[in-house]
């Protein structure tokens, strides 16, 4: 740090630094950072008390990213949240947005705010936290993979204390594959009651440890454990699994997250997920001619894939400038149909033939390449490879040379 850094305001030429060092980590898990106008203005605000820094905020982004950088980015289009330093006291809120431009997530700060007792009901992406701490990634510390046969007994022992349904409400591949890193379970709970259930996780002897950013992160342990069963990736065995609770309506959650057979699909869920999105920015999609300076279309008609709302048809058009000089990045949104929940109507309404099709990442590029004509199929490929994330993960050998 400067020595005369804390007592001058952050410039402009500083924040372009900044979004261009926090483009080069983030845009690792496909997101490009960006900052309001009122950023600026609330980074010298007199209410920070002390003048937030140009190495404060390095030092954010730096172990937000190190920390948090998949979770967030899995986060999706339209969510809010906060990033959140301990140490400094610093709170930035940001929102995701999708840019179909780039074809990756922008992640917005709204702003920024020195303040220890900063409350918000968006989740918290808290760093330097003395019990909230997590490693990349998003695993808690100490944990492992759990053995197909050792998940009922684990699930039936917390289910006992915390007196909620858990063994019928575990999301992905959780029973479906022999080892599992994870068990995520889908919590039917307004958003309003997770602080009173967070202390009656704290409370439950059971729960080793905890954190929480978009889902409520425990470490328990693993009941009927059995040391001699191991994975031949030698993922780690610790005794100890990570039990993930995220809040929403069980049956939509379940579709969302839904996760094939390790026998049926040698793909995870999330394949299968990325391709559905890409198959609803293409899909029946309806652009004007005209378009604005960036490349984008005045007003578009199309399908969205949300995390929350499900199927949404909407239209689509660049957010103006206050000024009414040129557009923002930014666009709006207006749900014209849906949202559609059912498996089986989100296939009707994509143009396929029944909920069997969304089943895994295979049947779904199958259905595709049966009912879209050759020149949408390439284009929803294309789109796919290119997403940051399936390429970080490794893009499916079914699609090599095609698109």
């Amino acid at each position: 740090m400067r020595i005369n850094e804390v007592d001058n305001q952050l410039t402009q030429t500083e924040l372009d630094q900044l979004e261009l060092f926090a483009d080069r980590m983030f845009g690792k898990v496909g997101i490009d950072v960006e900052f309001t106008n009122h950023f600026l203005d609330r980074v010298n605000d007199e209410r920070n008390v002390k003048q937030i820094t140009a190495s404060e905020l390095t030092r954010l982004f730096k172990q937000e990213f190190k920390r948090y950088g998949k979770p967030i980015a899995q986060l999706g289009p339209d969510a809010e949240a906060v990033m959140k330093d301990m140490q400094t006291n610093i709170n930035m809120p940001f929102v995701l947005r999708w840019d179909p431009q780039n074809k990756e997530l922008d992640l917005i700060a709204k702003t920024v705010m020195r303040k220890k007792d900063f409350r918000t009901s968006n989740p918290e992406f808290a760093v330097e936290a003395k019990r909230f701490t997590i490693v990349e990634g998003g695993a808690m510390p100490g944990v492992g993979i759990i053995h197909i046969d050792e998940i009922q007994p684990t699930l039936a022992a917390l289910q006992k204390v915390l007196g909620i349904d858990l063994q019928n409400n575990t999301l992905g591949s959780v029973g479906k594959r022999e080892f599992s890193g994870d068990i995520d379970v889908a919590l039917q709970i307004s958003r309003e009651d997770i602080p009173e259930f967070l202390e009656k996780l704290k409370r439950t002897p059971e729960i080793k440890d905890i954190a929480q950013s978009s889902v409520i992160m425990t470490k328990v342990e693993i009941q009927n454990y059995d040391k001699e069963k191991t994975e031949k990736s030698n993922r780690p065995r610790t005794g100890f699994v990570q039990v993930d609770f995220m809040p929403g309506d069980p049956s939509w959650l379940k579709t969302y997250y839904h996760s094939p057979n390790e026998k049926d699909s040698k793909y995870k869920g999330v394949f299968r997920n990325l391709l559905i999105a890409e198959i609803a920015m293409v899909y029946d999609r309806q652009d004007t001619a005209d378009t604005i300076e960036d490349g984008r279309p005045v007003r578009s008609l199309r399908w969205m894939w949300s995390p929350t709302e499900g199927l949404i048809k909407v239209v689509r058009t660049p957010v103006p400038k206050k000024s009414g000089d040129g557009y923002t990045k930014k666009n709006q949104n207006k749900i014209i149909s849906g949202p559609f929940k059912n498996p089986d109507d989100i296939a009707k309404n994509l143009g396929l033939n029944n909920a069997e099709d969304l089943y895994s990442f295979e049947t779904l590029l199958a259905a595709i390449k049966k009912n879209y004509p050759s020149e949408v199929v390439d284009k929803i490929i294309r789109q796919f490879k290119d997403n940051g994330q399936i390429q970080s993960m490794g893009i499916p050998a079914e699609l090599e040379g095609e698109g």
